[in-house]
């Protein structure tokens, strides 16, 4: 009786491992068959109310808001929020507004939600950047391109600002694989993107809701607002979409124990969140909402490297226990990293690969770590001051 639940459970757990390992591949045959409805869009531009959260250093900021000056779209505003800043911050243009709260918030979302209170009254929509973000010239453009689709609620590509090290590289890489498996295919596959933290954009009436509505949880979280935004917005009927060309770009992590400390706060982040994406899963099996079960399946799954260790430890054990459930398993990681070599070789990252050993080292330190970064609110450590002028010219969008 011992030895039938032992591989009851030995089974189970494998499928799921599987199930979760595999999603991507399971969103690219779904993608494959399905098409958007066509809709017959307002021409109207949108007015963006473009956020700002900066926490205690605003210096690289100013990088950010010249990038979104110069770009070619006019009907926006800039709003600053400095978060527990006692420095002086100035900057003397029209379009933006600079605001210090009168006591420190260490929350993204309450930086937002304090944004709000100064929006202008022609404001359709909110875009939340983090200081240390570039915006690419024709970014908000495309972003009111997807809003006249029309969506209420857009993620926009984020994609490396700097690449000077070999963390960086494989943060790099990274992103690009989240943006094409998390964003594109959930959302070619009928259900929505998931929010990548910044470079995000909510129609301002329904992010007014959200920040009404989950007041007591925003003011508990100091990780995660961004997934609890995107399974409000999905249990809410809303379908997030992906806009692949308005780019936003981002800083990434080019110091080791930088890394472990932001990996380790998305680690509780997940952890913290699983709960709800769970709850978007069962409430869209319940009521047979595509939208719902696709995007609850997809974020519940464990990060991709935490997969796959417990899926090697699982391998591992079969091959005494039961060697065909290890044959299987050896056979759906083959499936997955010929699955990741053609997302790297679509974005020409192959250069990138050399990194990932010492990016995969780190990350398993920063589960370790977890437990003492889980009422850590942190921000990326700039090492690259690089101007939108200095990123384009390396950068040749496909």
């Amino acid at each position: 009786m011992a030895y039938e639940i032992f591989m009851g459970i030995n089974f189970l757990l494998a499928g799921s491992l599987v199930l979760f390992l595999l999603v991507p591949v399971q969103l690219l045959l779904i993608s494959l068959f399905h098409t958007e409805t066509p809709s017959n869009p307002s021409k109207r531009h949108q007015f963006f109310s473009c956020i700002i959260t900066v926490y205690k250093t605003p210096v690289m900021c100013r990088l950010l808001i010249d990038s979104l000056l110069s770009g070619s779209y006019p009907h926006f505003e800039i709003i600053v929020i400095l978060d527990n800043v006692t420095e002086r911050f100035e900057f003397d243009h029209p379009k933006v507004k600079v605001i210090y709260p009168p006591e420190p918030l260490h929350s993204k979302m309450k930086s937002v939600r304090t944004a709000c209170d100064y929006l202008d009254d022609q404001s359709d929509a909110v875009i939340v950047f983090d200081p240390d973000n570039l915006a690419h010239p024709e970014s908000l453009t495309h972003l009111n391109n997807a809003f006249l689709n029309p969506f209420s609620i857009i993620q926009g590509r984020r994609k490396a600002k700097n690449t000077n090290s070999p963390l960086s590289r494989a943060d790099a890489l990274n992103e690009a694989y989240y943006n094409y498996t998390d964003r594109e295919l959930l959302f070619k596959a009928g259900s929505s993107s998931t929010l990548a933290g910044s470079g995000f954009c909510v129609e301002k009436e329904i992010m007014l809701r959200f920040l009404e509505k989950k007041k007591e949880n925003i003011d508990m979280l100091l990780l995660g607002e961004d997934k609890l935004l995107q399974n409000y917005l999905v249990q809410q009927g809303y379908r997030i979409a992906y806009a692949r060309h308005a780019v936003t770009y981002d800083e990434k992590v080019s110091l080791a124990n930088q890394m472990r400390r932001q990996r380790a706060r998305w680690i509780n982040a997940y952890f913290e969140n699983m709960k709800e994406s769970a709850r978007t899963f069962i409430r869209g099996f319940l009521t047979t909402n595509w939208n719902m079960i696709v995007f609850g399946l997809a974020t519940v799954r464990p990060p991709v490297f935490l997969n796959l260790a417990l899926l090697s430890i699982l391998l591992i054990l079969n091959i005494f226990v039961y060697p065909p459930l290890a044959f299987a398993l050896g056979a759906a990681i083959v499936l997955f990293f010929i699955f990741f070599t053609g997302v790297i070789i679509r974005n020409k990252m192959v250069r990138y690969l050399p990194a990932l050993p010492t990016f995969l080292f780190n990350q398993v330190i920063a589960v370790f770590s977890a437990p003492q970064y889980r009422k850590e609110f942190g921000k990326t450590s700039v090492t690259a001051a690089l101007s939108i002028e200095d990123v384009l010219k390396n950068d040749h969008l496909p």
